[in-house]
């Protein structure tokens, strides 16, 4: 039975897909089930995207059309199957030359500055955009976060570097960890996340200082972090989560080699989730933190908005200045966000929300993290300045402040 144009045109575009990580990449596959190559709609998505990036758009849609017309050539072939896959690898290679380097456009994103390599330390972040967002968040919502990550650490002194697969891409064993993630079914939002610890652990960032992008400063000012960073050996600041982190280049690169050894193959069960928070756990608890060689391992970052709900009905959350000092940063993960939203009420008022079902509520409470991640910090700020008036004032009564 011929196929349907929708199914040639999907085809075509996993062909292309299968062709950016398997000619691009000098990989030499048999005729095999794309499915291999693949690991999810994701991976094909940013695989034409970075595919119009290399080549060029028009290129890209040279390809697709020329793609379609090799597999009109072979309707018979079973749907997981390319039956002309020279064809198409030959085709691709002769499309392999770059086209002359488009200007810049203006990303939606923030870029990071040139670092002063006499200035203040730098706080890494470690973001790969997925076209069409992901993972509860549209690609404007990953870009506000990012952008609030970025400004407020700032705030507080640091200087700030967002890093990417590029640059994950210079640690010799980059092949080595995707294979085995890929080999582990490993989504691609996770893969991310591995890819940070060897962006981290190359030569050109030097390890340092590493958080989650949706991790945001409360106590954390960089005068602090440079008395944290003379201490020697790996430091997490919340446990197995690896939301802010402290470490050597060496130390970071030593984690990294543990992880890569111990990353599982073979046909896991659809329960186990193989991520880096995971694999840290598992570390710690098989491995040891002696081995590991961590030398502090707190917990020290708060889950979610450190605030009181309303006081009276009708009001905001107001922030717990006291139980926000104790936490070095607050970590807004989509959990405990979704949960300061709709159990804990403690989501701090970002100027509310459309008349909406309940639902798409919380899924808003995910996607304005950067809002409220600027409310906090501004919020945090105001309790620095209660405290210093306090401190103040007590000093002028001859009382010694019993607060930081």
């Amino acid at each position: 039975m011929a196929m349907t144009s929708n199914k040639k045109k999907a085809m075509a575009f996993l062909a292309l897909a299968a062709l950016f990580y398997n000619v691009f990449h000098e990989n030499k596959p048999e005729n095999e089930s794309i499915s291999r190559n693949l690991d999810s709609a994701d991976d094909a998505l940013l695989a034409l995207e970075r595919m119009k990036s290399r080549f060029g758009e028009d290129a890209v849609k040279s390809m697709l059309a020329e793609t379609d017309s090799v597999l009109n050539q072979s309707e018979e072939e079973p749907l997981n199957k390319i039956g002309s896959y020279d064809k198409i690898r030959s085709l691709a290679q002769s499309k392999a030359v770059a086209p002359a380097e488009p200007a810049p456009a203006e990303s939606k994103y923030p870029v990071t500055q040139e670092i002063d390599p006499n200035g203040p330390p730098i706080m890494n972040t470690f973001y790969e955009p997925v076209v069409g967002g992901c993972c509860g968040m549209s690609e404007e919502g990953h870009a506000n976060l990012l952008r609030a990550w970025k400004d407020t650490w700032e705030q507080n002194g640091w200087q700030t570097r967002i890093l990417t697969e590029a640059d994950a891409r210079k640690h010799p064993d980059f092949e080595v960890l995707d294979k085995k993630l890929a080999a582990a079914n490993v989504t691609p939002y996770n893969r991310r996340c591995f890819w940070r610890w060897l962006a981290m652990s190359t030569p050109e960032i030097n390890g340092g200082w590493m958080s989650d992008y949706d991790t945001i400063p409360l106590s954390l000012h960089v005068n602090q972090g440079m008395r944290f960073q003379e201490d020697p050996g790996f430091k997490s600041f919340d446990q197995h989560i690896p939301d802010l982190i402290h470490a050597s280049r060496e130390s970071w690169d030593h984690i990294t080699d543990l992880m890569i050894r111990s990353i599982p193959q073979g046909d896991l069960p659809a329960e186990v989730l193989v991520t880096d928070m995971h694999m840290l756990q598992y570390l710690y608890i098989f491995a040891g933190p002696i081995k590991m060689g961590i030398t502090h391992w707190g917990t020290n970052v708060a889950k979610g908005f450190p605030y009181s709900p309303a006081a009276v009905e009708g009001g905001q959350p107001e922030i717990d200045c006291d139980e926000a000092r104790l936490h070095l940063a607050a970590h807004l993960s989509h959990h405990d966000v979704i949960e300061a939203f709709n159990v804990l009420e403690t989501y701090p008022d970002v100027g509310g929300f459309p008349n909406v079902p309940d639902t798409e509520e919380i899924t808003m409470s995910v996607e304005k993290r950067g809002p409220s991640a600027r409310r906090m910090v501004a919020d945090m700020e105001m309790c620095r300045k209660q405290a210093a008036e306090q401190r103040a004032l007590a000093a002028a009564q001859g009382a010694s402040p019993s607060f930081v």
